[in-house]
């Protein structure tokens, strides 16, 4: 396992995320809209990705241009289609849709990259596809959205999933390196993800009212911030079905931080009944299961 400490990288980007998205929530609840929370982390991490040397060693231009708008495009399209499954459906229903990323990640790197899996890494991806199912499904009450929920959840993590492979290839195998085709993807991501504020119906005028800005500044910053670090590690250490497998664990992150810390943050979310908290338990360890796989096998 020593030789893999490593795979701590996505796993502080999991906690991360899922303190960032717990805040997020909160400013949400506060009167925030989640189509302008999308829009504000997509910037702050665009912001961020100023930062890394394209910029310090003169603005280094792409040369082929298409990975970098293929990255950009497929970020995009993950944002859009995630909004519209959750609009179409429940979040109980799209998540663990959107959770396959790991499974679909893991048989991309194996169709495309030169890359050697584990039986690990394999069985690792499907723990935490059926861990996260457990850990946010429920039986499913009335019908029809819930299957355009999921077929568009699918298509949402084929999108990330494919993002992370580009990200992956053009940084370690091909020519452009990780300083040039992250940060331009994520600035043409963010560029294409600014019409989604448009869909936002509320008045611009007071868009973000006073008590939401203390949740919405450290949500918006720590989103922005596991965004860089994950794609940095998966440009970087050039594992994305591993990666991905640990980042996974936000959703046992989520559950932690909103037991312990939900009524701090004026009991956004709560474990209603002992079923749910059982369900959530199994599911966590599904998860753990799979982490604890790539850390120790993977």
């Amino acid at each position: 396992m020593s030789d893999r400490l490593y795979l701590l990288i996505p796993l502080g980007c999991a906690w991360l995320y899922a303190s960032g998205a717990l805040l997020m929530k909160v400013a949400q609840h506060r009167g925030v809209g989640a189509l302008r929370i999308t829009v504000l982390a997509n910037v702050a991490t665009a912001l961020g990705f100023l930062f890394y040397y394209p910029w310090e060693r003169g603005l280094v231009i792409p040369d082929p241009w298409w990975p970098v708008a293929a990255a950009g495009v497929t970020f995009a399209l993950g944002q859009m289609l995630t909004i519209l499954a959750f609009s179409r459906g429940r979040v109980s229903v799209a998540t663990p849709a959107l959770g396959t990323k790991a499974l679909l990640v893991t048989l991309l790197v194996w169709a495309f990259l030169d890359q050697d899996l584990s039986w690990a890494v394999w069985l690792a991806a499907v723990a935490m596809v059926v861990g996260l199912a457990v850990l946010v499904g429920r039986k499913p009450t009335g019908a029809g959205g819930e299957v355009v929920s999921v077929v568009l959840s699918l298509l949402a993590a084929l999108a990330f999933a494919s993002f992370d492979v580009l990200i992956r290839y053009w940084s370690v195998e091909g020519r452009l390196g990780f300083g040039v085709v992250a940060p331009y993807g994520i600035a043409i991501a963010t560029l294409l993800s600014l019409p989604i504020a448009a869909f936002d119906r509320t008045p611009l005028r007071g868009a973000v009212p006073t008590k939401a800005w203390r949740s919405l500044v450290p949500g918006v910053a720590l989103n922005g911030l596991q965004s860089m670090i994950f794609i940095w590690f998966i440009g970087d250490f050039g594992l994305p079905a591993q990666g991905n497998i640990v980042y996974g664990s936000r959703g046992i992150w989520g559950v932690v931080l909103v037991w312990v810390l939900g009524r701090w943050f004026g009991q956004v979310e709560r474990f209603h009944t002992p079923g749910l908290l059982v369900r959530r338990l199994v599911g966590a360890t599904l998860m753990t299961v799979g982490v604890a796989l790539v850390f120790l096998k993977g």
